[in-house]
């Protein structure tokens, strides 16, 4: 019967061997090989490559752009979805099968085909210009492209569904019955919003924004074809040290990496130290 059970515990282990032997490969040698070049410049171990990642330009200000534009896509994609995804989640079964079907649609179309869309959109003489210069909004035609708006706009628009289907199933579970039970004691609905239903959907807003945070710090092709020199995101420092940096380009890339993932875990934990209080402790206070 051990002898069995022996073979049956090996078995598992050999099925296992795969799996672990992709991930060891495609995941964790090449982040350990990249951790350990981070401390590496000129073939001696320092911590040059985080001071001048930290303290110099262009690293400095591409590392604060790409926190400050994924701050704002985050902002905007959770302001966006959330009341969208409020109604559809209480709205009958063919509406919200036409909101998740889209939401699906949208994601499948690709990232580069989407970005090569504002592109036309946004071109000098794009639609958007003519349309503008139609109304009157502008007397000649703006200089869209290459700007953070456009950088901006187009995260916003690959990032929004993300958010809005993670908040969509949040509020699919929503229990009604207590927001309802909370105006029928005579809280207000801005009262019955913050004690009733926001408890129960503020874990999923914080999932979603963390999540879409962190997507928007690792972009590369949005800021590459629609942003200029003044809005580069570290993904595009990235590939321009890999690139073009012969001498010490893997050591500041690899350092840029390690101090992106150190800002996103904290990021991350403090997210979720804030917003991770369950419904009933939060309704209990």
């Amino acid at each position: 019967m051990a002898k069995n059970s022996a073979l049956s515990s090996g078995l598992k282990y050999c099925l296992l061997a795969p799996g672990l032997l992709l991930i060891g490969l495609a995941i964790v040698m090449p982040i350990t090989v990249g951790f350990f070049a981070a401390f590496r410049s000129n073939g001696v171990w320092t911590l040059q490559n985080f001071q001048t990642v930290l303290t110099q330009a262009p690293y400095a200000t591409v590392l604060v752009n790409t926190l400050m534009i994924s701050v704002v896509v985050a902002a905007v994609s959770i302001g966006m979805a959330f009341p969208v995804c409020m109604f559809f989640a209480r709205a009958g079964r063919i509406a919200t099968g036409f909101f998740v079907a889209s939401m699906t649609i949208v994601l499948a179309i690709s990232m580069l085909v989407r970005t090569y869309a504002w592109q036309v959109i946004l071109a000098y003489n794009g639609p958007l210009n003519e349309i503008a210069i139609a109304m009157g909004l502008y007397d000649q035609k703006q200089m869209m492209l290459f700007t953070r708006g456009a950088v901006v706009v187009a995260m916003i628009q690959f990032m929004t569904p993300y958010a809005a289907l993670i908040l969509f199933s949040a509020m699919r579970r929503v229990d009604h019955d207590i927001v309802l039970a909370s105006r029928t004691l005579g809280a207000s609905w801005w009262q019955g919003f913050r004690s009733a239903y926001w408890p129960q959907v503020s874990g999923s807003v914080v999932l979603a924004t963390v999540l879409v945070f962190s997507m928007a710090t690792g972009f590369f092709v949005a800021p590459a074809l629609l942003g200029g020199p003044g809005e580069a995101m570290v993904g595009t420092q990235i590939h321009a040290d890999l690139v073009f940096n012969y001498k010490n380009g893997a050591g500041l890339a690899t350092a840029q990496g390690v101090v992106l993932a150190f800002i996103l875990a904290i990021v991350t934990v403090a997210g979720f130290w804030l917003g991770g209080s369950s419904f009933l402790r939060s309704a209990s206070r």
